[in-house]
């Protein structure tokens, strides 16, 4: 059962707990294209992958009419109002930036035109959430980076930008607290293999994968890289591994960031 033996499986097995039909779109996928053709084939993709939880078909090969109708159609079905997340909602964007000399991040170019393309498919893409609002129970929407003035999202008028909210701060990661308590066999295991002291190896492990916050304050474990962590038990910078750091290159280069300030 999904969520075994964790603190919901009691609500979800309380006759009172509501479950709403959920629409998950991974975005990544659409990233990468300079043909416009190809994208709007790759988005219609992603959202025909969504039907298959559903029990849904389809009834318009264009993406942006897909997505009305995907909602439309399990709303119609259930008589339920659907959960939409959108993963990486930035991809088709962020992977018209290409960077041509690594050694110096100030070299990144764009084609403007297939950029300005790619922008309206996107923006045609996400502008179908409004006119689905009845039928939405909640939207979240993850990304990279934001894109102001290019109104992705501008005809939409009731989304809320968490990112840097105090009280959303500990949502996307693992606090002291957390790691702790949900990882204590794997610390304990280490501990007891590498004769290390407990004290010493949470040390480590906090200078390696701690640091990682979104108010400034709340501090906190990137989930991906802790549990690769417990499950090679070698310490190693995953994130510079798992991805380009091109846009933070550039950030930084633009912001003239010394070493002082970072």
């Amino acid at each position: 059962m999904l969520f075994q033996d964790l603190a919901i499986e009691n609500s979800m097995r309380s006759p009172n707990f509501v479950t709403d039909p959920v629409i998950k779109l991974d975005m990544t996928s659409a990233g990468g294209s300079d043909s416009i053709e190809l994208l709007k084939r790759t988005l219609y993709e992603t959202v025909s992958l969504a039907t298959k939880n559903n029990n849904i078909s389809l009834r318009d090969d264009d993406p942006a009419a897909s997505l009305f109708c995907l909602i439309s159609d399990i709303y119609n079905a259930t008589g339920k109002t659907v959960v939409l997340l959108i993963d990486e909602y930035d991809a088709p964007l962020i992977s018209l930036l290409r960077t041509d000399n690594f050694s110096d991040p100030k070299h990144f170019s764009v084609d403007d035109e297939l950029f300005s393309k790619t922008h309206r498919v996107v923006e045609r893409f996400y502008s179908q959430i409004k006119p689905s609002e009845n039928r939405l129970e909640l939207v979240f929407i993850t990304g990279v980076t934001k894109f102001p003035g290019l109104g992705i999202f501008s005809k939409i008028t009731n989304l809320f930008d968490i990112s840097i909210m105090t009280k959303f701060s500990t949502l996307m990661g693992f606090t002291q607290k957390e790691l702790e308590s949900n990882y204590i066999y794997f610390i304990d295991s280490i501990v007891k293999e590498s004769k290390m002291q407990k004290d010493e190896l949470l040390k480590m492990i906090r200078n390696y994968y701690n640091g990682f916050s979104f108010d400034g304050v709340a501090r906190l474990y990137n989930p991906e890289s802790i549990n690769l962590y417990f499950t090679m038990q070698q310490f190693f910078n995953f994130c510079l591994k798992g991805g380009t750091q091109d846009l933070l290159k550039k950030f930084l280069h633009d912001k003239i960031i010394t070493v002082d300030q970072f």
